[in-house]
């Protein structure tokens, strides 16, 4: 998810990481086959801003580097 680009679009396929990682991700929308938007990135490129579930929330790069996307 970290590799997307602002405008892209993508379906989360799999959060490779640890079970309080995946319940933390989950309390704000983010798990497998949900739709994601990158909205936009910060001028240094971290953190990015991503169209969730309505809602757009920022993300620093390692924390979504575990969460595979298909765009």
């Amino acid at each position: 998810m970290d590799e997307m680009e602002p405008g892209e679009k993508g379906e989360i396929i799999k959060i490779d990481a640890k079970e309080d990682f995946c319940d933390r991700m989950a309390a704000v929308g983010l798990e497998e086959k949900v739709s994601v938007v990158c909205v936009g990135k910060s001028p240094w490129g971290n953190p990015s801003a991503y169209g969730v579930c309505g809602a757009v929330i920022a993300f620093r790069n390692e924390d979504v580097h575990n969460i595979k996307v298909i765009v």
